[in-house]
């Protein structure tokens, strides 16, 4: 089973704070799997992807705007990354930060193959990720939030291949001008 870290759970329960109901159910599922609500996760522990999964759903189906709310919290992952744990200093541009999450990833979660960089120019990234077990909506605001954090919103995500639509994994083309 993958599993993914603690920071990214809890990160989906803080934005729950709307919908208080929606948020208690997940949490309630949470701590049946660990014993733990939300708010006691370790951020660098490592849990079951499902749980986060049952998170997003719970979120998604809470939000008036639907799917559209997995944008937003992939949005926020970025600068709550940056927040929490920092950026390295010398990740001064998108390209160098949508390379570095790739890497990033393989520390964040457990039990996936590694996102295989395609293509990597500036203006232009080509990405293969391994089936991850939730929406790739999120993702993609993933890297739309990396793009915002250089001010970058002329950004563009392009979903070639999906495990949605039958593909062995999901492929995006990030650009930007």
């Amino acid at each position: 089973m993958p599993k993914v870290k603690g920071k990214f759970i809890i990160l989906a329960g803080y934005l729950m704070s709307l919908y208080k109901k929606q948020q208690k159910e997940a949490d309630d599922q949470l701590f049946k799997k660990t014993g733990k609500y939300f708010k006691e996760l370790d951020p660098d522990g490592f849990y079951d992807v499902e749980i986060f999964e049952a998170f997003i759903q719970k979120y998604t189906k809470a939000s008036y705007t639907g799917e559209k709310a997995l944008l937003t919290l992939g949005k926020r992952i970025p600068p709550h990354i940056k927040k929490t744990q920092g950026i390295p200093p010398d990740i001064d541009t998108a390209l160098k930060l949508i390379l570095f999450s790739a890497k990033q990833f393989a520390y964040d979660h457990q039990g996936l193959s590694p996102i295989k960089i395609m293509r990597a120019k500036e203006g232009e990234v080509h990405l293969r990720l391994p089936n991850i077990g939730y929406n790739c909506l999120m993702i993609e605001g993933v890297y739309l939030g990396i793009l915002n954090i250089f001010g970058i919103k002329t950004g563009k995500i392009d979903h070639k291949k999906c495990i949605k639509k039958g593909n062995s994994c999901c492929e995006f083309i990030i650009t930007w001008l």
